[in-house]
Formats: structure tokens, C-alpha cells, sequence
């Protein structure tokens, strides 16, 4: 998660970083390196979020995997949850216009994103810690969430 993050900040706000001389990703190796950067993140953090069912289980066992149905949901919760934040570390495009501020929108989009993602991950994770219940409620608010944010970008 923090590799896209920050580095979707350092390039929504990279005029503002050159001008008083700290050196970013962005001014240091180029945009375009460090949206290569981000997307390989990116996926990384999708495949990572196959792992979240590990994380209920007893330490002794955790050479057992035991797929059931709550460890269907946690793994849709977080996928779903990484590949929506994915994706707008995919939509970021190096070469749009600058806004009125002098900023990346699609960067500054895919930022403001990230903390939503972390806040419903976490949320996620501890409401899948009652069990299917948890899952499901979890599973609910994340299809609102991202119902809600695609339905507003139109």
C-alpha cells in the first residue's frame, strides 16, 4: 500500500517538492519510472491480499490452509478492496493536464483513494474477525463504497 501511496503524492505534488528542492521519485527517476513503480506495487498488493485469511488462523497451524466460506469472503473483501485501488494507480496518466493548483489529477485521485482503502481494509479485517457475519457486513460496505465512488466519477 505505501509505495503507490506515497509515490501518488509525490506526483500529484511534484511542482510543489522541485520547488523547495526535496528530491521524489518523480524529479529524481521521471514520472513515467515511477508509475512503472507504482503498478508493479499495485499488483503486488493484490496478490498479497490472497493472504488475509492467514491472519485468523492459529500460529501452530499455519502451514494448513482451511478454505471455507468466511475465508472466501475475507479473500473477496480484500481483493476487491486492492484491485479498486489498483486500478486507479492504473488510470493515472503521466501526461494529462495540470489542474488549476498545478497538479496530476488522476494522481491526486488515486491518493485520496489509498486512505480510503486503508480505513476500509482495516475495517474489513477486524469485522471478519467475528466470523461469516463479520465477512458479510464487511462484503456490504465495500460494494456500497465502491459503488458509491465509481458512481460519482461519472
Amino acid at each position: 500500500w505505501t509505495p503507490p501511496h506515497f509515490w501518488a503524492l509525490a506526483l500529484y505534488r511534484s511542482e510543489e517538492y522541485e520547488k523547495v528542492g526535496v528530491p521524489m521519485l518523480p524529479n529524481v527517476k521521471g514520472k513515467k519510472r515511477t508509475l512503472v513503480e507504482m503498478k508493479i506495487y499495485a499488483i503486488i498488493l493484490i496478490l498479497l491480499s490472497l493472504t488475509a485469511p492467514l491472519s485468523y488462523q492459529n500460529i501452530d497451524s499455519w502451514n494448513e490452509i482451511n478454505f471455507n466460506i468466511n475465508n472466501s469472503l475475507i479473500i473477496l473483501n480484500t481483493m476487491s478492496l486492492s484491485i479498486w485501488y489498483g486500478l486507479t494507480v492504473w488510470k493515472i496518466d503521466v501526461m494529462e493536464e495540470y489542474d488549476e493548483n498545478d497538479r496530476m489529477p488522476s494522481a491526486s485521485h488515486s491518493f485520496f483513494i489509498s486512505l480510503s482503502y486503508l480505513a476500509f481494509m482495516f475495517i474489513a479485517l477486524v469485522l471478519s474477525s467475528i466470523g461469516f457475519e463479520g465477512s458479510l457486513i464487511s462484503l456490504m460496505i465495500i460494494v456500497i463504497l465502491i459503488s458509491r465512488n465509481m458512481k460519482s466519477k461519472k
